[in-house]
């Protein structure tokens, strides 16, 4: 086979630069990669809130872009039928070879096991981010699960992040599995190193399920020993009254100068915050495989996170960071102490989690194994065809 017409289909990036969440770095970062390889043409598709019509655009990179409105209100209860049927509209214009669908849902509904050969990779555990949910947003959820089991288990082909996806699926999964990393862009390996003392940078969106209280309580604690220690929260608020708890508590304790509070950050200034931290800090109580910590692997900082999800799968505790228990704040401010307080060890383990994450997160490492499972799987589905053809015709 010469040229491939691949379509990745999933969230992606509104606006050059501009990432929400670990999908869209993730899709952003592959079709970017893929779209540099001779022979391949990539196609991204997604739904957009307040989009009013489909838009279609080349990115400086070569991707090809379309964004389809996305309708998104009681999508469970109605089977996604209006935002299926504009996915489906487009991917019947692309007429792709093969389709990578990102997130187990919607897009899994309509790409799974329909017109073309297809490939799933599986982002984050639905039935563990959801379980706190409530009244209808409980029943939607519910809802979801049920797509999700059906989506996994109609997959023929899987990409695996980590073993703790699948085990999580367990006998839902009945396709063949590969396991492929994320990919992140090449220039977070580039980030210079202009780490300041003390200072601790966490990426994600604010509300409970990443637990940013449970490290602001460590910081809290080494202040006493650190007056200079900066924690740099940057994500978006999920949940105001959430973080209103954690602000209250940072006034409470007194440490106003050494929390703040960045709001949703670009990749740019990601990158500046990648750049002056010391330590990548992650204390959520879910995890499946987040790309905060394979970019501050990339950018050479040591790493410290709670060992929920796929995270001990990511960071080498001892070697690349710590990996700490859920909750423990003192194992916590421990591991975050041992790290300022010896410089050799932290710069050490910085460049043990580069090193690995050269060999694991790279995009051309990445897309590399992603194109050649892409083959393998147009021409086994295409053997499939064939040899179904051939029974029928001796019928």
């Amino acid at each position: 086979m010469d040229k491939l017409r691949v379509a990745l289909v999933g969230p992606y990036p509104t606006t050059e630069g501009s990432v929400f969440g670990g999908v869209e770095a993730v899709t952003s970062s592959l079709a970017d990669g893929l779209a540099e390889v001779e022979g391949i043409e990539v196609h991204t598709v997604t739904a957009v809130k307040g989009l009013r019509r489909p838009t279609d655009r080349i990115s400086s990179s070569g991707v090809h872009i379309h964004s389809v409105p996305l309708f998104g209100t009681l999508g469970c209860l109605t089977g996604f039928a209006i935002d299926r049927a504009r996915v489906a509209k487009k991917l019947r214009e692309i007429n792709p070879d093969i389709l990578h669908v990102h997130t187990q849902v919607m897009y899994a509904h309509t790409g799974i096991g329909r017109e073309w050969p297809s490939v799933l990779t599986i982002h984050g555990i639905l039935e563990r981010e959801t379980a706190s949910r409530r009244g209808l947003g409980r029943l939607q959820a519910n809802l979801a699960l049920r797509y999700e089991a059906a989506n996994i288990g109609r997959a023929r082909h899987l990409i695996a992040i980590n073993r703790y996806s699948i085990n999580a699926y367990g006998s839902i999964i009945r396709g063949d599995v590969r396991y492929i990393d994320n990919s992140i862009k090449d220039f977070w390996f580039d980030v210079p190193d202009r780490a300041e003392p003390g200072r601790i940078l966490f990426g994600g969106f604010i509300y409970d399920l990443k637990n940013v209280l449970y490290l602001v309580q460590a910081i809290a604690y080494l202040a006493k020993k650190y007056p200079h220690i900066r924690l740099r929260v940057a994500g978006g608020v999920r949940d105001r009254e959430y973080y209103n708890r954690c602000v209250s508590f940072v006034a409470e304790q007194g440490i106003s100068k050494n929390v703040d509070f960045l709001g949703a950050m670009s990749v740019d200034e990601m990158a500046e915050e990648q750049s002056k931290a010391s330590i990548v800090a992650l204390t959520s109580k879910q995890e499946n495989a987040p790309v905060i910590i394979s970019e501050g692997m990339a950018a050479g900082n040591p790493v410290v996170a709670t060992n929920v999800g796929g995270v001990a799968e990511m960071v080498a505790d001892g070697e690349s960071g710590f990996v700490v228990e859920l909750d423990d704040v003192g194992a916590l401010a421990g591991r975050i102490d041992q790290l300022l307080c010896d410089e050799d060890l932290r710069k050490r383990m910085g460049e043990a989690g580069k090193a690995i994450a050269m060999q694991r997160f790279r995009r051309s490492v990445v897309v590399g194994k992603s194109v050649d499972y892409y083959r393998e799987i147009v021409e086994r589905e295409k053997s499939c065809n064939t040899d179904s053809k051939d029974l029928m015709g001796d019928k």
